[in-house]
């Protein structure tokens, strides 16, 4: 029983960087995309937002993908988990704390969330892909 939790580790640390990818995305883009009032958080510059979080979570699963394929490391998140895992964590945790925050927060208190985030929501993910294909 504890082998098979010792084996989820890199799968819930690695989902747990996807949330951290997902954490910073969402704090450091819009203030990247925001020129003309920082303060407004327009539609287009949260269209622009989740396209890029989208695009580094991608990437990160493709690395996943040649882990599990080329390598055949067997413990890895398959590419669709990961890129799950990075939506579900910027619905839940990322997307709700960044609504109701004052914006005085430190940067800290959202990466924090985000590794938590990932890491609970890649648990289930885990726990169904553990064979290589």
């Amino acid at each position: 029983m504890l082998g098979r939790l010792l084996s989820w580790l890199p799968s819930v640390v690695s989902g747990g960087l996807t949330g951290l990818i997902v954490a910073l995305g969402f704090q450091v883009i819009p203030d990247i995309c925001c020129d003309e009032n920082p303060m407004v958080f327009g539609f287009n510059d949260f269209l622009a937002t989740v396209l890029m979080i989208l695009l580094a979570v991608s990437l990160f699963g493709f690395l996943h993908y040649a882990a599990r394929k080329v390598l055949k490391l067997g413990f890895m998140l398959r590419f669709k988990s990961v890129v799950s895992v990075g939506i579900l964590t910027g619905l839940i945790p990322v997307f709700g704390i960044s609504m109701g925050a004052s914006g005085s927060e430190p940067l800290w208190q959202f990466c924090l969330a985000g590794i938590i985030g990932g890491a609970v929501w890649s648990i289930p993910f885990a726990i169904r892909d553990p064979k290589p294909t």
